[in-house]
């Protein structure tokens, strides 16, 4: 919801809300939240001041009344204040202090939240590098800028409201400020001051596009900078007739530095504008929660029913194991099954693998090559004399078999060999050669091959 507008003149305030315009009486209880700009009689300028800035607002007060600008307590808004050498800027407007607590406590009554500004406060919050305002109150033309951090000012007054009047003291405003701007001439904030563009408000004037765009012309012409204006007509559907004024579309936009109070309406107007942002969040949020929680639950379904397909296929399974396809497999292995475990028994208990391995290390003379060592198989064990009792309750051959091969450059073979079955009878092993098997012969075709049939001699072992 949009905030309403209160232009608050002397005597008269004028509504706008939402487009419509409408008098109203001064002070009168507020149905929605609303901006209050205060145009009652107040004063605006800039001064150079030393000391602490906490106390500029003392300091322009005590200035301006020793000045007899003003005559009477006053209320002092410090706009801006820009550190110069050992001194600083600041940019500010006065209000009388009855008037100011006339509205300070009116606004604070109201049940709907209520923010005071200025025009002065709403044009300042508009000034940036590269932007400067001049605002038309009346027969007063005032101009804000910052140009290298530096707070830039200049104000005329017109003899009248009429065009011709206004037009004139625009033209004469622009020529002092072309003079004011010359000093930044040759320094790095020229090109600053170049890239300028004034937004001209209007606090409330007659509606008369044809003479304001003299007015503008004028300022244009003898300033040399661009400008254009931010006004908006409004019917009052009063005698005051079609109006035009900057700061209804300005004062909805106020910040905590642009608006004077309370501190309380004050957030509450920021917060107002982050309303709709966070209905469409939330709304969004919400949208992105369902389609998710659809998609979850979609994939929840998907993996129920997998799961459901694999607990099926291994129930299938399980059913033929124990239909019969574990002895299908006994039937079709029975020979290798049980020829392994009775090789695995023979070397578990037969004879120690270790110091054998280690044996077989020391035989092997330089070049010779050892391809395999194994256990013995059923026939190398039956031709030990184990005879063909049954595999449970065959005695255990203490051997194993030695599969290498000699090495190219040997001049005495015989000799190697010699040597590697003293060096294992010497380990406490006897060797018997043998048949080089087909699985070694394939190995290579060369007919340096040998095997050797190792059997523990353990009477020399203890």
């Amino acid at each position: 919801m949009k905030m309403a507008v209160v232009l608050a003149l002397e005597g008269r305030w004028i509504l706008i809300d939402q487009g419509q315009v409408r008098a109203i009486k001064p002070f009168a209880s507020l149905e929605k939240a609303t901006a209050v700009v205060c145009l009652s009689p107040y004063s605006t300028g800039e001064m150079t001041l030393q000391g602490d800035k906490e106390h500029a607002a003392a300091l322009i007060e005590r200035r301006e009344m020793g000045s007899g600008a003003i005559e009477a307590e006053s209320k002092v808004f410090v706009h801006h204040v820009h550190p110069v050498a050992s001194a600083y800027q600041a940019a500010f407007s006065i209000m009388k202090l009855v008037t100011w607590q006339q509205l300070l406590g009116w606004a604070q009554e109201q049940e709907q939240h209520c923010v005071l500004l200025t025009p002065t406060a709403l044009a300042w919050g508009l000034v940036r590098p590269g932007t400067a305002v001049v605002i038309q109150d009346g027969v007063t033309l005032t101009f804000w800028a910052q140009v290298a951090g530096r707070i830039v000012h200049a104000s005329i007054v017109a003899m009248s409201t009429n065009v011709e009047d206004v037009r004139f003291s625009s033209a004469a405003l622009g020529q002092r400020l072309q003079s004011m701007l010359a000093e930044f001439s040759g320094t790095q904030a020229e090109d600053e001051v170049k890239a300028l563009h004034v937004q001209w408000l209007s606090v409330m004037r007659a509606h008369d596009p044809a003479g304001h765009e003299e007015v503008l012309a004028a300022f244009r012409q003898d300033a040399g900078l661009s400008v254009a204006s931010a006004d908006v007509a409004y019917d009052t559907r009063s005698d005051l007739g079609v109006i035009a004024s900057a700061l209804p579309s300005l004062a909805p936009r106020g910040t905590r530095k642009t608006a004077l109070g309370p501190p309380g309406a004050v957030f509450l107007m920021q917060a107002q504008r982050w309303i709709p942002v966070c209905v469409g969040t939330i709304l969004a949020a919400s949208v992105a929660a369902i389609l998710l929680a659809g998609y979850w639950f979609n994939e929840a379904s998907r993996l129920t029913a997998q799961a459901q397909a694999i607990r099926e296929q291994v129930a299938q399974k399980q059913a033929a194991i124990e239909g019969g396809a574990q002895q299908k497999f006994q039937r079709a292995d029975l020979d290798a099954y049980t020829a392994f475990i009775a090789s695995l028994k023979r070397t578990q208990s037969g004879y120690d693998v270790a110091r054998a391995m280690f044996a077989v290390k020391q035989a092997v003379s330089d070049g010779m090559r050892i391809l395999s060592i194994r256990s013995v198989t059923e026939s190398e064990n039956k031709s030990s004399g184990a005879g063909t009792a049954g595999l449970a309750d065959r005695p255990v051959t203490k051997a194993f078999m030695v599969d290498g091969m000699l090495p190219n450059n040997s001049k005495n073979d015989g000799a190697l060999l010699s040597r590697f079955i003293r060096s294992l009878k010497s380990s406490g092993y006897s060797a018997e050669a043998v048949d080089v098997p087909p699985s070694v012969a394939a190995l290579s075709a060369s007919n340096r091959l040998f095997s050797y049939r190792v059997v523990v001699d353990e009477s020399r072992q203890r």
